[in-house]
This record gives C-alpha cells, structure tokens and sequence, in this order.
C-alpha cells in the first residue's frame, strides 16, 4: 500500500517535471546561452593552447641555444652537462605544461560552475515557476496534486535541465581539452559533487523567491547574494579574520556565515580539482575548515527554503 502511493507521488511529480523540462527546452534562449558558453571554453582552450605553444618555443630556443654552447665548447664534462640540460628541460616543460593545464581546469570549472548558476537564476523564475503568471497551476493543482509534489516536481525540472546541460559542457570541454592539452579534463568531475550541492541550495532559494516577491525580484537577488558572499569568503578561507569585534569583522561573519555558501562551496569544490594552490588548501586545515562548515550550512539553508516555501504554497490562496 505505501510503495503504491509512493509510486504514485512519483510519477504525478515526473508528469509534472516533464512538462517543466519541455517549457524550459522551448525556449530557444537556453540553447544560444549554451552555445555561447562552450565558445568561452573553447576560446580558454585554444588560449591555453597558443600560449603552451609560445611557452615551448621560447624554452626550446633557450634550450637549443644552451645546448650548442656546451657541444661548441672543449669541456671535458661536455656530455654529463648535456644530459643534465636535457634532465632539466623536461622538468621544465613538464612543470610548465602542468601550470597550464592547470589553468585551463580553473577555467573550464568556473565558466561550467557560472553557466549552471546561470541557468538556475534565469529559468527558474521565467520558465520552471512561469505557472503562476499564466495561472497554469490552477489547473494543474486541480487535479489529485500535491502542493509539496508540484513545488518538487518543478524542482525536479530545473535539476535536469540543469545536469543535461553539465553532460553536454563536460563531452564539449572534455574534447577541446583534450585537443588543447592532451587530457580529457575530466578532473573538474571530482569537485562537482561538492559544487552541485551548492547548486541545488540555489535553485532552492530561486524558487523561494519565485513565490515570496515574484519572477524579476528573484532574479536580482539571485545575481547579487552569491555576490555579497565572495570577499567575506575571501577573508575567512584566507585566515585574515581576528576577534576583535569591529565592524568589518561583524560584516564578514555576517555575509560570510549568515548566507548561504555560494562561494566558499565553489572554492571547496575547486580544492578537490587544484590541489596545489595554498590558498584552496587553506579550507583542509584543522582550525579553518571552512569547506566542511559550508556543507553543513548549506544543508541548512536548503531545509529552511523548502521549509518555508512549502508553507507558503500551502497558505496562498489558490482556487482550484
């Protein structure tokens, strides 16, 4: 009997995410901003690219010149110093070719992490929450549908839209990667767990917003909090903070704790793709940790935007 009626729940909130993912697909704006996001990627690869390349030419021509110093001279120890300029032009290009895979992760990371916030800041209100300004839920609400099933169901569709579109910027990065460096560049997969989650408390807090103050206030407010969070982050994962209680202590904590943790999670998640920035390790540090915190508060924050957004709906007036 419970299975049956979880069963049923389910498929109610796939019906309901169905049509949300098919209003979200229509619009021809999600597919432009998806193509312009790949030609920012691709244009970090083939920068990344041109400058491996001019990289490597200068450290060749220095390597060249050095070498035929060495073989133009009567030294004895000529060919023991010619395996070490060998030896340590290879360290070098090596190191120079890993700084700037590096960079290109950095990038690819971030343009994937800002694209996918992009689309929860937009779509959510305008296309995933467009029901109530067309009054499609009442007809929708009409029939034997939950509240809580439609608010998740509308979840559920911004989710997958959302994960679609990371599949596609992954195979699209993973082979302009792989042409500009050598390497898939799936590395960025291991802090994405991390960074989805932020990404959900997100769209959590989208469709709060959405109900409470409407679709434009949403999305202001959806540009500027994760804003507000990035310098107080800044300042906490770096360790720069004291006890003194002065007002630029208090206006740290607050927008760096009191908020939630856009961008502490996108620095945490970056710790487990760059591992050898100081300033990302600063978040593994016993006495800092601030990556862990940041799970914890986040996990929060999700409860307490669905908390209240299901009260909400469930308190607004609806006639069905």
């Amino acid at each position: 009997m419970f299975m049956n009626e979880l069963l049923e729940k389910l498929f109610r909130i796939s019906i309901i995410a169905g049509l949300g993912v098919k209003e979200t697909i229509r619009k021809k704006l999600l597919f432009f901003l998806l193509i312009s996001c790949i030609v920012f990627i691709a244009t970090g690869a083939g920068c990344t690219n041109a400058c491996m390349g001019m990289t490597d030419s200068g450290m060749e021509a220095q390597y060249i010149a050095k070498k035929e110093e060495i073989q133009s001279g009567n030294l004895p120890e000529k060919a023991e110093m010619l395996a070490q300029l060998e030896d340590q032009y290879r360290a070098v290009k090596k190191e120079s070719g890993e700084k700037l895979t590096m960079v290109l992760s950095i990038v690819v990371f971030s343009i994937t992490g800002f694209w996918l916030f992009l689309i929860a800041a937009i779509f959510t209100p305008f296309t995933v929450m467009n029901d109530f300004d067309q009054r499609m839920h009442v007809m929708i609400l009409a029939r034997p549908v939950s509240r809580t099933e439609f608010l998740v169901g509308k979840f559920s569709a911004i989710l997958f839209v959302m994960l679609l579109n990371l599949v596609i910027m992954l195979a699209a990065s993973g082979i302009l990667t792989y042409l500009s460096v050598g390497e898939t560049g799936f590395v960025i997969l291991k802090g994405m767990l991390i960074f989805l989650q932020g990404l959900a408390v997100f769209t959590s807090m989208m469709l709060f917003f959405s109900l409470v103050i409407g679709r434009l206030p949403a999305v202001f407010l959806g540009f500027v909090l994760p804003w507000l969070t990035v310098i107080p982050a800044i300042s906490i994962i770096n360790g720069d903070m004291t006890s003194e209680l002065t007002l630029t202590n208090i206006f740290t904590y607050v927008f760096a704790y009191g908020l939630p943790q856009y961008s502490i999670n996108y620095f945490y998640s970056l710790s487990f793709v760059i591992q050898d920035i100081d300033f990302l390790n600063n978040m593994h540090k016993i006495g800092n940790n601030t990556g862990i915190y940041s799970l914890f508060i986040n996990t929060v924050w999700f409860g307490i935007f669905w908390g209240i957004s299901i009260f909400i709906l469930n308190k607004k007036d609806i006639e069905t």
